[in-house]
């Protein structure tokens, strides 16, 4: 078995890599053709049965400096490993799939006016009415912009947009309404 300042050099060894694995999983999704799959679950395999080791060897010791950079290495490794993997899943699920367009929502789109004041105007008819919430704030961001982009595009001079809320629906619509 390595000395102990050998296993702490490797440790940071391994957070270097992990680093520099970022940064080949960044090449990667900017140009496929140009750089190579950077395969960081090899990585992860290495560092794992690295630790299993390093659990054997600490049974029984106590090294607190060899046990914090080890604690230190896995939870980076932990982020990093979750990061590559949500990367990776939206390169693969088409090229031009970028923040907003996928599963993970655009957090600007809850920010909108129009959207704070539907979901206001809903979570106050749902309390009054006693209904439970129907739709979470995203459901709806993505519903009432729509509805928003296609109103305002044929929106005339005379009229202006107002949210009102169905009752048979038990949601809040854009209307177009005369302006006075």
């Amino acid at each position: 078995m390595d000395s102990v300042p050998d296993m702490l050099q490797k440790l940071k060894m391994f957070k270097n890599q992990i680093h520099q694995m970022d940064q080949r999983v960044r090449l990667y999704v900017s140009d496929r053709k140009k750089y190579g799959h950077p395969f960081p679950e090899d990585l992860v395999n290495r560092i794992r049965a690295y630790e299993t080791i390093l659990h054997r060897y600490l049974a029984g010791f106590r090294n607190t400096e060899l046990e914090l950079w080890l604690d230190n290495l896995m939870y980076s490794l932990q982020v990093y490993e979750a990061i590559w993997k949500r990367t990776l899943e939206e390169d693969a699920q088409g090229p031009g799939m970028k923040r907003g367009k996928g599963p993970y929502p655009d957090p600007s789109v809850r920010s909108h006016p129009i959207v704070q004041k539907a979901f206001e105007l809903e979570a106050r008819q749902w309390s009054k009415l006693g209904i439970c919430d129907t739709e979470t704030e995203e459901e709806l961001a993505v519903r009432i912009l729509e509805q928003y982009h296609e109103a305002s595009k044929n929106l005339k001079q005379n009229e202006k947009l107002v949210l009102s809320y169905d009752l048979r629906d038990h949601r809040v619509q854009i209307k177009v309404r005369a302006s006075e």
